[in-house]
């Protein structure tokens, strides 16, 4: 499995709510185009089926030599053996969560600079800082856009690697990253299209380009 900021380049986030296809079928989909973080987001579903998904998710991501990460739900997390967990500001504490499972990766999301830095003291190996860009397309409650110069802002204070999420396009993707971050995530733009092997391979040449 290659280092986890290099797979943060691009990160799929994949959800029932704004994916048009079956998930797993999705996620065979973005591993084979050569995507190496998939987390799984549903608030949709009822909790079997959550874990039902997640465990056929995880097999897929483990062949792929992907990290597989699960939006909120640690226990659901645990019980798959998945590659680690991602937090929001309203779920489990991060230290209380490490505690629980010490091997368990933990990202989590930062809206600012100073949330960023604490989230690192407190041993996140990872953060997702937004809202970039307008991201009430996907999700109506988003923060409003902060543009890239948060992302500038955070990339002087931690260490650890971040990508930057909300409203992220081809258009825009290579911004987030001349600005500092590992990598940039989305839902609905990578896994609405209609071919999602090439807009996936599409934005691989967007964040590559020079």
């Amino acid at each position: 499995m290659i280092p986890l900021r290099k797979a943060l380049l691009l990160c799929a986030i994949v959800d029932p709510e704004v994916s048009a296809y079956d998930l797993p079928e999705i996620v065979k989909k973005l591993t084979n185009s050569g995507v190496r973080y998939i987390q799984y987001r549903d608030k949709k579903n009822n909790d079997r089926q959550r874990f039902d998904n997640a465990v056929e998710m995880n097999a897929i991501c483990a062949a792929a030599g992907a990290y597989f990460f699960i939006n909120d739900r640690v226990d659901i997390a645990i019980l798959v053996g998945a590659s680690g967990v991602h937090l929001g500001p309203d779920d489990l504490p991060l230290r209380a969560v490490r505690s629980i499972s010490p091997d368990l990766l933990i990202g989590a999301s930062a809206g600012d600079p100073d949330r960023a830095a604490i989230l690192e003291k407190e041993g996140a190996d990872y953060l997702g800082v937004g809202a970039i860009f307008d991201a009430k397309a996907t999700k109506p409650n988003a923060s409003r856009p902060k543009g890239v110069s948060v992302i500038e802002e955070v990339s002087k204070n931690i260490q650890i690697p971040f990508v930057g999420i909300g409203g992220i396009t081809k258009n825009n993707a290579r911004q987030v990253i001349d600005a500092g971050a590992a990598g940039v995530a989305m839902a609905r733009a990578l896994t609405q299209a209609e071919n999602i092997e090439q807009n996936a391979s599409d934005y691989f040449a967007c964040l590559k380009a020079n």
